[in-house]
């Protein structure tokens, strides 16, 4: 019997390194960017960045020319440390440096339009019958026209000269956004999330090929944006079939060598969302890069959209090695379906939805209505619309771009939905199915009445109060608009209106928002009951004062060290500098950075309890006559924000 376990094992074993081999061997080329540029071709601003997470759009643009809804900085590359960047470190867009004087709210102009090109080494699909080309990436251009400008490009050739398009990656709809305001991957008036599109590579079976990633801004205009960001390019051998399943991420925390290991699930949410989460002990959801706990031991959870870290624990003393009962967590998020899931009658915005496995190539359409352009998004996000429709919205839009933060109404919008002779391919009031299929019809799946399109008109607000808030307290805000009631949810800067209140005699809508909201200009969503949505890009301002996260289920106290508010700055003898500050709660290092022109200059550590920098007199003679500016950010084992700059002028 013993021999004949052995055996059985033997053959087990070998099966399992016979479909290990074969998972393999899917891979046909990858780069991580973890080794360096060899056999990459790449010119304009592409070019490989080390620590994205450093780079931030400079000051003077931030300030005065942008409304985005974060704090201006790269996020961290998908994996590793390197990244393919269309930027510069000089300014943190492809604005271009120099850069002529700027207009307040501009979006940044550029001295001139500028383009660039970036280019894989050869990859190898001789032998190969299908294969399909996915990779991870960031971006964010200009939310005035991203149909016709701004453009970013994926491409094929099999020699270098003569390229075919897989397709654009910019969103080809109607987004009517402002001159100050971002398009990204996270959406309109967004942050950027990372995402993975994929394109069917399968026409060029049997050939080497080459893979183009195209940026061309087209124009001068509004190109103070962060750009196009590129990780983890793969190609593989794998047939891929379009699924509505939602996506999952998936925690392990067990005994390995006699040592408790946990295995992390990283996972992005598309849009601001409530996820389910089973587990078996405990489990933590964090902010991917950050110490910053967002969700704890519940059955479910409020993401705002973002990258998010599921971690499962046992910190029971009892469960150590070797006997630890294993934890285990599973987190099911960008739940398939359509969104919004109802649109009003003439309505010519595009419609998302949301599954697996969407590649360039695929078909979607309503049974019984339109199977107008489909355009996948990534890998989890397809997009229905009529091309012509928001072709024509988008030159429209640009040519009167004057939508702002704290500007309520949206007449350039309202304009075109009125504007029913454009041709629209409209569907009649009903539900309708949607249906999806892969590359030459196959594998298709059915989604049962995913779309509602209903004779109501969606929620507006025609004016709301206040339009800048501090992030350290909770808000009371309070709406006047058309179409609200009781049952209306607001989001803002996607987190949830609570304790909300309707007056009808006023029309006025009122609720709280827990402190932490996250700093920038921050989007307000208006959903009703019947699936109906209104969007305010980037309309209330968030004041950075404090570092405590938005904890929508109340799960933790979180403790960040205090924020620095004053930076004293001395002259010494002997040419020195000192920077000092005073020691703050639950501190147990300082971070500080010194900023040129918009340019961090010179950055380190302080370990506390040491409160001050000197700057010596390397660093006066440098910058001397020149005025430069100070910050400190406090941390222990959370990060806490960056103070207010303290300018003042080295002598």
């Amino acid at each position: 019997m013993k021999w004949k376990i052995s055996a059985f094992m033997s053959i087990f074993l070998f099966f399992c390194l016979l479909i290990t081999g074969q998972a393999n061997a899917a891979v046909i080329w990858e780069d991580n960017l973890e080794s360096g540029v060899s056999g990459w071709d790449a010119d304009g601003f592409w070019h490989l960045q080390a620590n994205p997470q450093y780079q931030h759009v400079r000051a003077d643009l931030y300030e005065d020319n942008l409304t985005l809804p974060d704090m201006g900085y790269l996020p961290y590359a998908n994996s590793g440390q390197h990244v393919w960047w269309y930027g510069e470190s000089k300014t943190g867009t492809y604005i271009g440096w120099p850069y002529p004087a700027q207009t307040p709210l501009s979006g940044g102009s550029s001295a001139t339009e500028n383009s660039g090109e970036l280019i894989t080494p050869q990859i190898d699909l001789t032998n190969i019958d299908t294969s399909t080309l996915s990779f991870w990436t960031w971006w964010e251009i200009e939310a005035v026209a991203p149909i016709w400008y701004d453009w970013m490009t994926v491409s094929v050739s099999t020699n270098k000269i003569d390229w075919n398009d897989l397709d654009l990656i910019n969103p080809t709809i109607d987004v009517f956004g402002g001159a100050p305001q971002p398009y990204s991957s996270g959406g309109v008036g967004s942050i950027g999330n990372w995402i993975r599109p994929k394109f069917d590579l399968t026409p060029y079976a049997g050939q080497k090929i080459y893979i183009r990633f195209l940026f061309e801004s087209e124009d001068s205009n509004f190109n103070g944006f962060r750009g196009w960001l590129i990780d983890d390019i793969k190609v593989s051998d794998k047939k891929i079939l379009p699924s509505f399943k939602g996506a999952r991420a998936y925690s392990l925390r067990k005994c390995e060598d006699g040592q408790m290991v946990t295995d992390p699930g990283l996972f992005r949410v598309t849009e601001g969302q409530w996820v389910d989460v089973a587990y078996s002990q405990k489990f933590v959801i964090a902010k991917h890069g950050k110490y910053e706990r967002v969700c704890a031991n519940s059955k479910t959870c409020y993401l705002p959209a973002g990258t998010y870290m599921l971690w499962s624990y046992n910190f029971d003393k009892n469960n150590d090695c070797p006997n630890g009962q294993p934890s285990s967590a599973t987190v099911t998020f960008d739940r398939a379906g359509v969104w919004p899931a109802a649109r009003t009658i003439n309505d010519p915005l595009a419609i998302n939805f949301f599954g697996k496995n969407f590649t360039s190539g695929m078909e979607a359409s309503f049974e019984n209505g339109t199977s107008d352009q489909f355009k996948v998004v990534s890998g989890n996000q397809g997009q229905i619309l009529n091309p012509e429709v928001a072709a024509a919205a988008a030159l429209e839009v640009r040519e009167d771009s004057t939508q702002k933060a704290g500007e309520w109404s949206q007449p350039i919008h309202d304009e075109i939905k009125d504007n029913t002779n454009r041709g629209i391919a409209t569907l009649p009031v009903g539900k309708y199915d949607l249906i999806i299929s892969g590359t030459g019809g196959t594998g298709q799946k059915t989604m049962k009445n995913a779309l509602t399109i209903t004779p109501n008109q969606p929620p507006i607000i025609t004016d709301g109060t206040p339009l800048t808030v501090n992030n350290d307290v909770g808000a009371t805000f309070t709406f006047t608009g058309e179409n609200l009631s009781d049952n209306t949810k607001v989001l803002i800067g996607g987190m949830p209106l609570e304790d909300v209140n309707y007056d009808p005699s006023t029309q006025e809508l009122s609720g709280i928002v827990k402190k932490g909201l996250s700093p920038g200009f921050q989007t307000v969503l208006v959903k009703n009951p019947d699936g109906l949505i209104g969007t305010y890009l980037n309309i209330i301002e968030v004041k950075p004062i404090t570092n405590d996260l938005y904890d929508g289920m109340n799960t933790t106290n979180l403790s960040r060290p205090a924020t620095v508010k004053k930076i004293n700055v001395t002259h010494l003898d002997g040419d020195n500098i000192k920077i000092s500050w005073k020691k703050k709660n639950r501190a147990n290092f300082y971070r500080y950075r010194i900023k040129y022109e918009g340019k961090v200059v010179k950055r380190g550590k302080i370990k506390d309890p040491k409160h001050s920098k000197i700057l010596d007199e390397y660093f006066v003679a440098e910058f001397y006559g020149k005025t430069v500016k100070v910050e400190v950010k406090a941390f222990n084992k959370y990060k806490g924000i960056w103070s207010q700059p303290k300018t003042f002028l080295v002598e």
